[in-house]
């Protein structure tokens, strides 16, 4: 195998290229760089690991398929896509705009680590137009921030936070600022970073006015998570209210489902459980009006989890059914109605059936837990670590 760059294409380009597709897939797995270097054979050093993933140094071939070997992924494909991405982004110029649309296509499809490569090559090839266009700037800004998204949601998490960070330095234009903080407090909250994740909202909220409320819904929605996290359950409600009246005014249906059903867990947590139910009841009701399957199976799994809390034991497995039915291939809706339906047996010492669930249980967990930090986890891990189980390590 040979991936020697070519004249037209630098060797930084082609380390970033490569680093970024192992340190995908390791987050994916739910690997630390120590825990990968102790998989690697011939041993790779967590030290030469963080420089590869980072783009600081290019592999040779023995170590590049030491660590494709640890992470489960074929060398020689990640060698032909680069080879693919080197003739198209220097002999045939792709179209970032396909790109884009490639990427989004994936994105919604939960195929996060081909959505961050479809993002990754409209990137680069921005950024060798911006150059000789400066016009094409606020697309770069705009795919740079796609591109953090996809990277959380893949489970990247330090690599989203960057890009987020990078593209803040890189304008001054407020909405696209605005978007890039949001992005950057999706990011340090989901590496537990919460008061930093309040500020950056804080930040996106003030960059926002009138004149784009479906902008303001996403700031203010992505504040009251962070206060959520932070357990400052009326300041979130408060917050949440604000959001989905600027939601409704601007149209924004996929925030407005978005943020009913975390105005209800915030409600839930509040001890208002039946107006928590109604909102959720109303977010599902709406996404699947709107045929949007993913974000009805996500709050099927909610109002699972806050009907388990209500004690409505049958209630709560009929609508995590209903979650799994919808959306199964999403890891994180189905560990959610899994674990609540997992809950559900053992309260009415069902066994049989859970210990198989309890096996899924924790292979989903392997998969979401760099990613989420929903509720349903963190009982998860409370369940298991009492029962001494090896299956549930965390990174």
């Amino acid at each position: 195998m040979d991936y020697t760059p070519s004249q037209a294409t630098s060797r930084d380009t082609v380390a970033e290229f490569i680093g970024s597709r192992l340190r995908v897939q390791r987050a994916a797995l739910g690997l630390s760089q120590e825990q990968l270097a102790r998989r690697t054979s011939p041993r790779v050093t967590r030290a030469a690991i963080s420089q590869i993933e980072n783009g600081l140094n290019c592999p040779k071939v023995m170590v590049l398929e030491a660590l494709t070997r640890a992470l489960h992924l074929d060398a020689t494909e990640i060698l032909e896509d680069l080879r693919q991405f080197i003739e198209q982004d220097h002999h045939a110029p792709a179209d970032p705009e396909r790109l884009r649309v490639e990427a989004k296509l994936h994105f919604d499809q939960g195929n996060y680590l081909e959505a961050v490569s479809a993002y990754q090559q409209a990137v680069y090839t921005l950024r060798s137009q911006v150059e000789s266009d400066p016009d094409a700037l606020d697309l770069l800004l705009r795919t740079q921030i796609n591109l953090s998204v996809a990277l959380r949601r893949s489970g990247a998490l330090r690599a989203a936070r960057k890009i987020a960070e990078e593209t803040i330095e890189q304008t001054e234009r407020r909405p696209i600022l605005a978007r890039a903080y949001i992005a950057l407090a999706a990011a340090l909250e989901k590496m537990n970073q919460l008061k930093l994740g309040l500020v950056a909202t804080q930040q996106a909220v003030a960059l926002t006015d009138d004149s784009d409320r479906a902008l303001r819904a996403q700031a203010l929605n992505q504040q009251g998570t962070a206060l959520f996290m932070l357990c400052r359950f009326d300041e979130a409600h408060d917050v949440y209210r604000a959001a989905l009246i600027d939601a409704r005014e601007s149209g924004d249906l996929p925030h407005e489902i978005k943020i009913l059903g975390n105005h209800g867990l915030v409600l839930a947590r509040r001890g208002n459980t039946n107006h928590a139910i109604e909102l959720i009841e109303q977010a599902v009701s709406l996404a699947a009006r709107h045929r949007k399957h993913g974000a009805q199976a996500w709050h099927l799994a909610t109002l699972a989890h806050v009907l388990l809390r209500a004690e409505r034991l049958h209630e709560a497995d009929d609508r995590a059914r209903e979650a799994l039915d919808l959306h199964p291939a999403e890891p994180i809706t189905a560990f959610r109605a899994e674990w609540t339906r997992f809950r559900v047996d053992q309260l009415e010492n069902i066994a049989p059936r859970n210990t198989r669930r309890l096996d899924r249980l924790t292979r989903y967990y392997r998969r979401v837990l760099p990613v989420h930090a929903a509720p349903e986890i963190e009982e998860f891990r409370a369940f298991t670590g009492l029962c001494g189980s090896a299956g549930a390590g965390g990174n």
